[in-house]
């Protein structure tokens, strides 16, 4: 956005952030209700609007609890679905849902853990209570939900992109941030993703003045690649040196792009898409006019999920270049012992409902 179009939205962020200011304020002060959950509720969530990192770990959380042995339900609005109300995308392994009536993150999740479950519901103590009752959750991982404050939770996890100077973000509209910087004092643990080595100190020291929460760092890393739709896993170094079209449709491209190059990928060509884009036959005529002359096209786990709602698109995509899926992953690099204490006290320690 040009900086002469954000001076000139500055009057409505001053308005937002007193909009937030005053309904933080009404939570604080029992006028706005919140519902307590039958079980441990672990959220996640962010200040800014955007990608941030965040889902990469909501399943790196979700892998570690079901690795415990735990029935884990992860819960969260399901933005940009055509439905509205709670649906169960899936029911520990059945998955019920598609892209379009659950949205591509739920389904991405679903797909990836399939003993644990995954509801979405703009009311998420709603969705919550859905996934306890009908699919036995014993734990809920609430993803995107810093800021929806009607649920309760064990533990509140902020994520913060160390990649940016986002003590300079503006509130929205003029830019991307959704409160006040006070809004950190709720965290119960910072979670700096994009970091570039143990994360600089001065990251954590920023937020000193707001929160003396402990804090980690990570990045989102490629865990391998997959052939799309049927899922086969490719060898790691089989893409190594190749010439690629990479496309995606999520909320830092850049940042994938940049992942495929780490693993020694060529990425000969790009197409980059809206956060959410629904794909259409339009949409992959130039995908695959762009892809003319590479060895393969590649996208995430959230675009695939999004053409895999659309069979006529996929019956398209079955074709000389072969269209690949980048697996991810995160890499901790600084307080995995503190991210694992804060999920077991989470666990533990919480009251009676």
């Amino acid at each position: 956005m040009p900086d002469v179009m954000r001076t000139m939205l500055l009057p409505l962020s001053w308005l937002y952030g007193l909009a937030a200011a005053a309904r933080n304020s009404a939570f604080d002060l029992g006028l706005l209700p919140r519902r307590r959950a039958a079980v441990p509720v672990i959220a996640v969530g962010n200040l800014t609007a955007g990608g941030t990192g965040k889902t990469p770990l909501v399943e790196y959380i979700t892998g570690r609890l079901t690795a415990r042995g735990l029935n884990v339900a992860v819960v969260s609005r399901g933005y940009g679905r055509r439905s509205h109300g709670v649906v169960v995308v899936s029911c520990r392994g059945d998955i019920r849902a598609d892209a379009f009536t659950g949205g591509d993150e739920p389904v991405q999740i679903a797909r990836k853990f399939r003993s644990a479950s995954v509801v979405v519901g703009e009311r998420r103590a709603d969705a919550a209570a859905r996934a306890v009752k009908e699919c036995g959750a014993e734990v809920i991982v609430l993803d995107d939900a810093f800021q929806h404050r009607s649920i309760e939770r064990d533990l509140d996890i902020l994520v913060i992109d160390a990649s940016t100077e986002f003590l300079r973000e503006r509130l929205l509209p003029a830019g991307m941030r959704r409160e006040w910087f006070s809004g950190v004092r709720r965290a119960g643990l910072i979670g700096f993703s994009r970091a570039g080595g143990k994360d600089d100190p001065h990251r954590a020291g920023a937020l000193s003045r707001w929160s003396g929460a402990p804090s980690f760092a990570y990045r989102t890393l490629i865990a391998g690649f997959a052939t799309m739709p049927g899922n086969e896993h490719v060898a790691g170094d089989s893409l190594r040196g190749k010439r690629v079209l990479a496309f995606s449709g999520i909320g830092n491209h850049r940042g994938f792009v940049a992942s495929l190059r780490a693993e020694g990928v060529d990425v000969a060509a790009e197409k980059r898409f809206p956060d959410h884009h629904i794909y259409t036959g339009k949409d992959l005529d130039g995908i695959l006019e762009a892809a003319s002359g590479a060895d393969a096209c590649v996208t995430t786990e959230k675009d695939m999920v999004r053409l895999l709602a659309d069979p006529g698109l996929m019956a398209r995509i079955v074709g000389p270049v072969p269209f690949i899926v980048a697996v991810a992953t995160i890499g901790i690099l600084r307080g995995g012992d503190l991210l694992e204490q804060a999920v077991s006290a989470a666990l533990t320690g919480r009251s009676e409902p």
